[in-house]
């Protein structure tokens, strides 16, 4: 056969080849769209199992679906038998060949009722519900379970938005694809990719250029794709194609890329291909020419929109390609998406290594392109061309004022000919002077057709529409010399040109940059010099916006004594906005698109500074009634400035960036969008900023000094994070820390007018103490003035009672302030669920108690604090004795109150629980009877400790903050209808997008959470001790919504991880999954040394921590919910140990289970601490600290007869639960705890989770980070870290517990074997086992 792996692999070399400068190997960027269309064509397993993985997520949720209802009974039937048929109908494609099918259509609609049954009960259920809360109160146990509904729900809807992708699942079914998209926008790149991929992956494939075929004398392109695989009938070669696509397991894949290219073959005739069986057919072509495929009804369409997924990458590729110097400003204009300007620009400035990109506007980009590929022409028709002239004046502008006289952006190519034949030094060349445009890219060829629809002629553009518009514009300016504001209004005053060309917004846009560009004396405005009655038209109004931000803000396009670019007027620009685009919200919106457009750009007139000025100049309230709605509107839009700002500032490109002027504007500009109520875009902006100023701190503090005195405290909260963020990340520039400390010292903690905010001295206190744990207390901070009680925070005394709250607020028969009542004011009128009053207001405020600080506190008779200290002094006997007797008191009383409970075998009696408390009593000495008399009623629980205070009434802190929200600015007239849309009810709201009431109950909950902070006492940890005492900080509660510590760059990473098995250094490898009698064998097992200890870089490095697992794959690897897997998991977790304590230990680990954590475990105990805190800040010390022993041994148990250091502490992303980005992450981060930093002089380095040494080396890290992945290592050097175990007479062991076990279902029983044991070190350093394994 001809078409073997070794002729398909000879054909993709071919068409590489030729594909030229359309593939380059050296760029590859893969587009995941269109990669995920291409996969559903030839059925490839990705997607099948995305397809899967829906289906089997909705028969898990089928399975727990058992809810029912009198009412619904025949309903509910109906509902499991379609839900059923639809999962069997898709799980069937499992057993189906790559040619069967299924009636899609059919299972879409009965998918589509199902969906619609199961959401219409979930909320009958949801009133039933709600009906029942209000009959027995909030908390009473409701009988109606609505989750399992939901859940169904969720599922059956993600199946139908899958299924309803009408193009993939049409791909699917009928594999005939069209690729189109335009000329330069990297169709032919990546097709060449794909087939290269797929020959790797042994798929068998075929692809063909047209202009290969157009090579072969044959007008039918199966011919000539046989006479290119060497067949000499077609017939040969489609019998060839239709055995290889019989025997193949996967589709045949044929790619013919760019048909327009071959205009003589007739591609109707491809239609002989479809009969194939297991055949898929990829056609490209460039926009313009669909009319080319006369069948093409019956193909699927995909257009290929560029680099939209991935610029920062490609922008990156590009320039590096072409030796190209990163750019020193943002860019942010979205035409860097487009795979031909971006081509157009870096051939424009290619090899210019000390040029840099500073906003350089179009006129200039193209001028530029045209010279270079103008000298490369010149050069391949071996002719001189005047440097000055290239091909600008002979040809290309006389083209352009051919297309202007004549209203047209095309033209033929007799004309062009006639063009080229008029110089003489070009005359001879004409033919190959067209040819070599194109190929070069300054001319695009496109067919023209008949009123027939047949071709005509080849017509020819300028390469890219700006590109053209530009030169047409170009063109008709010179030709009618216009240079000055008289020229303008000469050339514009009867209204003919506009009249002609109003719908030509491309063009218009042209004539708004080159205008101001002639006129350069005049400063005059394109707007101003056409006449009044066309400068109202929308699409003048469209065409200069959009033009703004293409103007020339170069050196040389800027006045050097005013710093502002002297092309434009802005003035001008200002009255016409506020004369002429002023009427709509539309409009509003489009002048606000222009501004985030140029924001960033240094010396633009209506960069951020306009911004910043424009959004200044109304109060909070009222700026959130239309800000709000605008940014929501913004960022939906793909290719959005916001969002392209942030994706730029977290990118690796803005640390390149060595203009302050661009960093600080990028900064006011991301700092305005942290004042929205979309928690992922303000969280985002968050992080976007840390990055950006990460580098660039020398600028930070002007940011700050700009928004200090802003109204909006969501923007001042999350810039006070930026900074903490900022110097966690990158604390050595120690003069830039310095300044932000003092600043922040002296511009917030010691202003007496500053506002209550609890975030903010949060944030402000962990900086100032980060410097002094860094650089000491040289600027003289006042420690006791930068923490809790301030005070200059006076706790409000004109609380508003709830009657006037009441008479204001709520009416029952009025809905105007009922978003904001029904979420605050629990239990007050119709709030049945107030989320935020009840669950949010109530868990901030939970520690506080009803006692001012300015009250003495008065010490109750006994306290659980001095009977804990009681129990501490008992000897080991009396405290089992102890333990024994609360056992066995326990046990009775559960036995009378849980008679059914397996879990109570046998009634233990009352005389049993006498004897048992008499043999406590007779283990005390007689100094402790009597000090156990104090106690005995708490002993034998005839008498409760009770607090020495009450709670704070968060009733008044529900009325201060409804009275705050008011006060604020919050009005149903501003809004109501923004709000309205978001949800009235908190559980019911969008998860990312809040109110802007909700919004302004956080900002008074955290001025309240700092007034109450600063008054009131504040009790932590009630069982740990109930004594009140003055409140630290934020981190003591919930309050903190972000961890701005966490690297953005680490984040993005995690956040686009790809989950597939890794080979990773540090665990042994292992693939016996198939032993005889697998989960019985101990032969297959790694030896835990292997695990323990590693190599890397010539350094042996041994595990504090490791936890490896080992999955094979499932039975049925589509399904994520199969349980019928092999797993093998090994942990190992060190202890630092007393060396004399060695025999002891090994004496006590004999025969013992390492299961229910028989030694301590690392915990997390990151709530509310952040990842620089770890582990010696003032938020660790008060919220973790005080669960650790102060010199770090630990004696696990009375049971363990020596004490062990346990050197790690966890960080877990998934704490902060407001934290969306990192908590979906799943980062988990172990680091050494402070006994072992001391012990090693270990320091943090500014990478995360690696730690050095005294000695500047690199000495323990977390490796899993690198990879991504979500086990757990913590790895250190051995040698450091034995050298200095044995200088303190200490050693390490390890405790091992691994099991080996078939997963089926759930059913362990008889079907695992446990490993564990003991590992330590021999007086060589050896690490021995010991070790045993045990079938459970």
């Amino acid at each position: 056969m001809k078409l073997d792996t070794q002729a398909q692999k000879e054909r993709l070399k071919r068409a590489n080849n030729n594909a030229g400068l359309r593939y380059n190997r050296d760029i590859n960027l893969e587009i995941k769209n269109i990669k995920r269309n291409l996969q559903a064509l030839n059925r490839e397993p990705e997607y099948l199992a995305e397809l899967f993985k829906l289906t089997y997520k909705t028969k898990k949720e089928l399975l727990f679906f058992r809810t029912g209802h009198p009412d619904k009974t025949e309903e509910l039937k109906q509902l499991h038998k379609n839900v059923k048929s639809v999962i069997d109908k898709l799980l069937s494609l499992k057993t189906k060949s790559k040619n069967e099918n299924i009636s899609w259509n059919i299972l879409a609609r009965k998918l589509e009722a199902t969906v619609q049954t199961s959401y219409d009960f979930y909320w009958f259920l949801k009133d039933l519900q709600e009906k029942e809360r209000q009959e027995k109160g909030e908390y009473a146990k409701t009988s109606i379970e609505t989750s399992p509904t939901w859940s169904l729900y969720v599922a059956l809807n993600d199946l139908l938005n899958f299924i309803k992708n009408g193009v993939k699942i049409n791909l699917f079914s009928t594999p005939r694809m069209i690729l189109k998209g335009e000329a330069g926008i990297g169709k032919t790149h990546l097709l060449c990719d794909y087939a290269n991929e797929r020959i790797s992956s042994n798929k068998p494939t075929l692809i063909f250029l047209s202009d290969e075929l157009a090579s072969i004398e044959d007008t039918n392109p199966t011919v000539c794709m046989a006479k290119l695989m060497g067949y000499t009938t077609s017939s040969d070669f489609l019998k060839d194609l239709r055995s290889l696509a019989n025997s193949s397991p996967d589709r045949v894949c044929l790619i013919i890329d760019a048909i327009n290219e071959a205009d003589a073959i007739k591609w109707s005739q491809l239609s002989e291909l479809f009969s194939i069986k297991g055949l898929s057919l990829v056609i490209s072509v460039r926009n313009g020419y669909e009319k080319m495929i006369p069948n093409r009804k019956r193909y699927s369409t995909i257009e290929h929109f560029g680099f939209s997924e991935m610029e920062w990458d490609a922008v990156s590729t590009f320039f590096k390609h072409y030796k190209m110097k990163m750019p020193e400003i943002p860019i942010i204009n979205p035409e860097f998406r487009n795979p031909l300007f971006l081509m157009i620009f870096c051939e424009a400035y290619a090899n210019t290594p000390n040029k840099t990109f500073k906003g350089k506007g179009a006129t200039h980009v193209f001028e530029q392109y045209v010279i270079k590929q103008s000298k490369k022409i010149a050069k391949e028709l071996n002719i001189n061309l005047d440097e000055k002239n290239y091909l600008w004046w002979n040809v290309i502008k006389q083209i352009g004022i051919w297309m202007g006289q004549n209203r047209a952006s095309v033209i033929s190519r007799y004309n062009i000919l006639k063009i080229i034949k008029t110089d003489p030094k070009l005359s001879s060349h004409a033919s190959k002077l067209l040819k070599l445009m194109e190929k070069y890219g300054l001319l695009l060829k496109y067919p023209g057709y008949g009123e027939n629809g047949k071709r005509v002629e080849y017509k020819y553009k300028f390469t890219y529409n700006r590109f053209s518009d530009h030169l047409i514009v170009r063109s008709l300016l010179t030709e009618n010399k216009i240079n000055s504001k008289v020229d303008v209004q000469n050339f514009f005053a009867d209204g003919t040109f506009l009249d002609e060309n109003i719908h030509n917004v491309g063009l218009l846009e042209a004539l708004s940059i080159q205008i101001p560009e002639r006129c350069k004396k005049d400063k005059v405005e394109f707007v101003w010099v056409i006449p009044k009655k066309y400068r109202g038209d929308y699409r003048i109004k469209t065409a200069f916006l959009n033009g703004v931000k293409w103007r020339d803000v170069e050196l040389d396009g800027f006045d050097k004594k005013t710093g502002k670019a002297s092309y434009i007027n802005e003035s001008q620009i200002k009255e016409y906005i506020n004369t002429y685009v002023n009427n709509s919200v539309y409009d509003l919106y489009q002048v606000m698109d222009c501004l985030f457009d140029v924001a960033v750009v240094p010396n633009h007139p209506l960069n951020a500074l306009r911004l910043h000025e424009i959004l200044n100049r109304t109060n909070l309230a009222e700026r959130d009634s239309w800000f709000q709605p605008y940014m929501l509107n913004a960022t939906s839009e793909q290719g959005n400035a916001i969002s392209r700002i942030q994706s730029w500032s977290i990118s690796k490109l803005s640390k390149d960036i060595s203009d302050p002027k661009a960093i600080l504007l990028t900064g006011m500009t991301l700092a305005w969008t942290l004042s929205s109520t979309d928690n992922d875009l303000r969280d985002r902006s968050t992080r976007a900023l840390i990055q950006l100023f990460r580098y660039h701190q020398d600028v930070l503090l002007e940011l700050l000094k700009t928004f200090i005195d802003i109204d909006d405290p969501y923007i001042i909260e999350r810039l006070f994070a930026v900074v903490y963020g900022v110097v966690s990340l990158n604390p050595h520039n120690k003069a830039e820390f310095k300044s932000l400390a003092v600043w922040i010292y002296k511009n917030h903690f010691l202003n007496k007018n500053r506002r209550p905010d609890a975030l903010l001295d949060d944030y402000a206190k962990g900086l100032i103490e980060l410097y002094i744990r860094k650089y000491k207390n040289n600027i003289h901070v006042k420690l006791n003035t930068i923490k809790p009680p301030f005070i200059y925070y006076k706790f409000p005394n004109d609380i508003p009672s709830i009657d006037s709250l009441r008479r204001k607020y709520y009416r029952e028969n009025s809905n105007d302030y009922f978003s904001i009542w029904e979420s605050l004011m629990y239990g007050e009128g119709g709030a049945a669920l107030a989320d935020f009053g009840n669950y949010t207001v109530g868990s901030y405020l939970s520690g506080f108690t009803n006692i001012p600080l300015s009250k003495k506190l008065l010490n109750p008779n006994t306290s659980r604090k001095d009977f804990d200290r009681f129990r501490k002094s008992l000897s080991k006997r009396q405290k089992k004795l102890l333990e024994e007797y609360d056992s066995k008191k326990l046990s009775n009383r559960l036995s009378f109150n849980l008679i059914k409970s397996t879990a109570i075998k046998q009634k233990i009696s009352d005389d049993e629980v006498s004897r048992a408390l008499n043999d406590f009593e007779k283990s005390l000495s007689s100094s402790k009877k009597r000090e156990y008399k104090k106690y005995k009623l708490y002993v034998v629980g005839e008498k409760t400790f009770t607090k020495a205070f009450e709670d704070y009434d968060i009733n008044i802190a529900r009325r201060w903050i409804m009275d705050r929200v008011i006060k604020l600015g919050w009005s149903p007239e501003l809004h109501e209808e923004y709000d309205r849309d978001r949800g009235s009810f908190d559980r019911l709201q969008n998860s990312s997008v809040e109110r802007i009431g909700k919004k302004y109950q956080w900002i008074a909950l955290y001025e309240f959470l700092a007034m109450i902070g600063s008054n009131y006492y504040y009790v932590q940890d009630r069982w740990l001790d109930d004594t009140p005492a003055t409140f630290k900080s934020a981190y003591q509660t919930s309050a903190r919504d972000l961890d701005p510590t966490v690297d953005p760059l680490l984040l993005e990473k995690f956040t686009n991880k790809n989950d597939d098995e890794k080979d990773i250094w540090w665990k042994p490898s292992y693939s016996a999954w198939r032993t005889e009698n697998w989960q019985f064998s101990s032969e297959d097992i790694p030896r835990p040394k292997t695990i323990i200890e590693s190599k890397h870089s010539n350094k042996t490095f041994i595990t504090l921590l490791s936890w490896a697992i080992w999955k094979s794959e499932r039975e049925s690897p589509e399904d994520e919910d199969d349980r019928r897997y092999r797993e093998l998991w090994i942990r190992t977790q060190g202890y630092v140990v007393y060396k004399k304590d060695l025999q002891t230990i090994m004496r006590w680990s004999k025969g013992k289970r390492f299961y229910n954590d028989t030694l301590p475990q690392p915990t997390d105990h990151s709530r509310s601490v952040f990842l620089s805190e770890f582990p010696n800040s003032s938020a660790y010390q008060d919220t973790i600290a005080i669960y650790e022993p102060s010199d770090g041994w630990i004696t696990p148990d009375e049971q363990v007869p020596f004490k062990v250091i346990q050197p790690v502490i966890q960080y877990s992303g998934s704490s902060f639960e407001e934290d969306r980005a990192l908590r979906n992450t799943g980062i988990r981060i172990y680091s050494p705890n402070l006994v072992i930093r001391k012990l090693l002089s270990i320091q943090d380095t500014n990478n995360v989770g690696v730690y050095k040494s005294k000695d500047k080396n690199i000495c323990m890290f977390n490796p899993d980070l690198d990879e991504c992945l979500s086990s757990d290592s913590l790895l250190v050097n051995k040698n450091t870290f034995i050298e200095e175990l044995e200088r303190k007479s200490l050693t390490i062991i390890w405790s091992v517990l691994g099991e080996k076990l078939y997963h089926n279902n759930g059913n362990y029983a008889k079907q695992r074997l446990e490993v564990q044991g003991i590992c330590y070190l021999d007086d060589n350093g050896e690490i021995i086992e010991d070790v045993r394994c045990e079938v459970r």
